[in-house]
């Protein structure tokens, strides 16, 4: 009987630590869902509560580790505020109760920060010396902004967040909601580094790669993101040409002469970031209707220079970027460039030389891959 006994209190024992654990992983999954969802809502608050359940060590090990990073990303970025109010008479009260968007808040005044969260909200006073309803908006990662409500009066005060005593302003008290936070629009900045490889004709008679076999693309992009999706803006490459000895009607294959050159190209672009916000971010674009101009020298016991100019027609472009901050983004790209040279110089010693038209016209391109970064701005 007592052996019976014992087999059922051990076995009713294992199915409640079971269902306990069982329920406590379904906890730590909830509260990984339901923190993304209220984060992305800017319910900061309560996302807080959820992302502190889930980056518990007693969670699965893929699901603390996602929390505990989320976690410090959104513990600064919750704002919070001191409440104050005086009567008629300029005096300090305490015995009010303050809802925030018809939620109680505070059954007193005591001057201690209460965390909310960020955006526009309603604030209701109500004590023995009158109503105040005041509306505020709640600045993300701001501490202890003061909200002050003269009871009695019309109106209300609304100061901003202080600074330290004996510390001048910090530049940097912004910055958890200037770069913890996706832009939605504002200013795009990019920079592409890689290398180009050469084909097509610059006319009819002369092949593209005989004169420039590659190039090294330093690559600035500069534009205006619209929407999460959309951005137009402008580029401009400044490539550093690999020259081969065919350059130049072989001139540069003679010994003792050395060779360089330099590509230009500057246009319109427009891209379309796939994903909107979120952290992997495929994209793809499409430079148009850009100028080129590329210039080839040789320096021997005299100067030998060839410069080209035309019109870049379409440049495609895709990608692949991840966030590393909501702002900035690191990522690889691959493109080509499709163009036309409409004229030709070539001066030795700075005496322009004849016979340097170009022969017809023809299409010439670089196919490009490499790496890129770009920066959001909330401008």
């Amino acid at each position: 009987m007592r052996t019976s006994a014992f087999v059922v209190a051990f076995t009713l024992a294992s199915g409640i630590v079971s269902s306990a654990r069982a329920d406590e992983k379904q906890a730590c999954s909830d509260a990984y869902q339901l923190s993304q969802t209220l984060r992305d809502q800017h319910k900061l608050v309560k996302a807080r509560e959820q992302l502190r359940i889930c980056a518990a060590a007693a969670c699965p090990g893929f699901i603390t580790k996602e929390c505990t990073g989320w976690l410090k990303d959104v513990d600064p970025r919750v704002p919070s505020v001191v409440l104050t109010a005086k009567n008629t008479a300029g005096a300090d009260v305490t015995d009010v109760r303050v809802t925030i968007d018809g939620a109680p808040l505070a059954t007193t005044l005591d001057g201690i920060a209460i965390d909310v969260d960020p955006g526009p909200h309603s604030f209701a006073f109500e004590g023995p010396d009158g109503r105040a309803e005041l509306k505020v908006v709640v600045t993300e990662g701001t501490k202890a902004q003061r909200i002050a409500a003269p009871l009695g009066v019309a109106g209300a005060i609304v100061a901003p967040t202080p600074e330290p005593v004996g510390q001048a302003p910090s530049a940097t008290s912004a910055s958890p909601s200037r770069f913890s936070q996706p832009v939605d629009n504002g200013l795009s900045l990019g920079l592409r580094l890689g290398y180009g490889i050469s084909f097509g004709s610059i006319d009819t008679v002369t092949t593209y790669s005989d004169q420039v076999s590659g190039q090294v693309p330093i690559w600035f992009d500069v534009g205006y993101l619209l929407n999460p999706y959309f951005y137009i803006g402008a580029y401009l490459s400044y490539g550093i040409l690999s020259v081969p000895s065919s350059a130049l009607a072989a001139e540069c294959s003679k010994a003792l002469v050395s060779c360089s050159g330099n590509d230009l190209r500057v246009g319109v672009d427009v891209q379309v970031r796939l994903l909107g916000k979120n952290r992997i971010q495929p994209w793809l674009g499409l430079g148009f209707l850009g100028y080129e101009g590329g210039t080839v020298t040789a320096s021997g016991g005299g100067t030998l220079t060839g410069s080209v100019t035309g019109i870049e027609w379409v440049s495609p472009k895709g990608g692949f970027d991840y966030k590393v901050l909501p702002t900035l983004s690191v990522g690889g790209f691959v493109g080509v460039s499709l163009g036309q040279f409409l004229g030709r110089t070539i001066d030795a010693d700075g005496i322009p030389q004849p016979g340097n038209e170009l022969v017809g016209h023809a299409l010439h391109g670089s196919i490009f891959i490499g790496a890129r970064t770009s920066f959001d701005l909330h401008i």
